[in-house]
């Protein structure tokens, strides 16, 4: 998504800061959240089988909180500083 358009309307950088960032923790709730079912799907089905195959509470919350750090930090480490004129936004 391009923030161009707000940053060249008046938005201030906390704002874009807060919108990215919130983008980032939906995305990897989402993204936790189908890999979660997954795990608990082939845990399910794998319950008869040799191989010994357990997902703890712990684990689990230790997993989500590996996922939103990551994504946390991909989505800081992305932010960049650029000055943008309005006049070259809407001249497209």
């Amino acid at each position: 998504m391009s923030f161009t358009t707000p940053r060249a309307l008046g938005a201030f950088s906390g704002f874009i800061r807060r919108v990215i960032l919130t983008q980032a923790v939906l995305s990897t709730v989402t993204d936790y959240l189908m890999g979660i079912l997954l795990s608990v799907l082939v845990i399910y089905f794998s319950r008869n089988s040799t191989l010994l195959s357990v997902m703890t509470t712990n684990l689990a919350l230790l997993l989500l909180a590996l996922t939103v750090g990551m994504g946390a930090f991909a989505a800081i480490s992305t932010i960049k500083r650029t000055r943008i004129a309005p006049a070259f936004v809407f001249s497209r």
